[in-house]
């Protein structure tokens, strides 16, 4: 397979963010005097965000849905700012670095929004390694659909069969799967995720 193109996601594969986004989660629900147990706030690990939101949604017993709870959490929580560049995966620079000495195509096609990837990216000085950035919130429909993917692989000019798509999540390994890509699992043996339909997986970049 001659490999012309990488793309990341971003929360547990770029930076290790899902323990900081537990936290958050458990700090906001602590404000409404609602105690939820670590073992229901990982059931969102690896989730769409409209999974997310439901399920803080039927936590703190609110009668919203998920852009409805998303609008809320942005107006209402205030939590702690966070030093992105402590989340920085180790080794993730020598290996963009390595791929562009390589004439590999790179893009990140994350979830999250896209002022948030922007920042990440940024932050971490690897933003200029990307040769695009696209954001989940483009779409009307989340991981597992395939539309981010197939959107990522216009944008760089490369065809499904020669590229490869580093991922975490079950949905997103569905995504880039449908997408019609091979699949790298980041394994994290602090949450279960059902990560089978990756091609292989591995705890590190090197």
């Amino acid at each position: 397979m001659n490999i012309e193109a990488v793309i990341f996601d971003m929360d547990g594969v770029i930076i290790d963010s899902e323990p900081f986004n537990l936290y958050e989660f458990y700090c906001f629900a602590q404000q409404h005097g609602v105690q939820v147990p670590m073992q229901e706030l990982r059931k969102i690990i690896g989730t769409s965000h409209e999974v997310t939101w439901n399920y803080l949604a039927s936590w703190l017993h609110l009668d919203k849905n998920a852009l409805e709870m998303d609008a809320y959490y942005r107006q209402t929580y205030q939590g702690e700012p966070f030093d992105v560049t402590d989340f920085l995966q180790p080794y993730l620079k020598f290996l963009l670095k390595e791929l562009k000495k390589q004439n590999v195509k790179l893009s990140v096609a994350s979830s999250n929004d896209p002022d948030i990837i922007e920042h990440v990216c940024k932050e971490n000085g690897i933003e200029t390694y990307f040769d695009s950035i696209v954001s989940g919130r483009m779409f009307t429909k989340s991981k597992p659909n395939p539309e981010i993917y197939v959107y990522t692989l216009n944008t760089l000019g490369v065809s499904a069969d020669h590229a490869i798509v580093i991922e975490d999540s079950k949905d997103g390994i569905e995504a880039a799967k449908q997408a019609g890509m091979k699949v790298i699992a980041i394994k994290d043996h602090r949450y279960h995720i059902d990560q089978q339909k990756s091609r292989l997986s591995c705890r590190k970049f090197v």
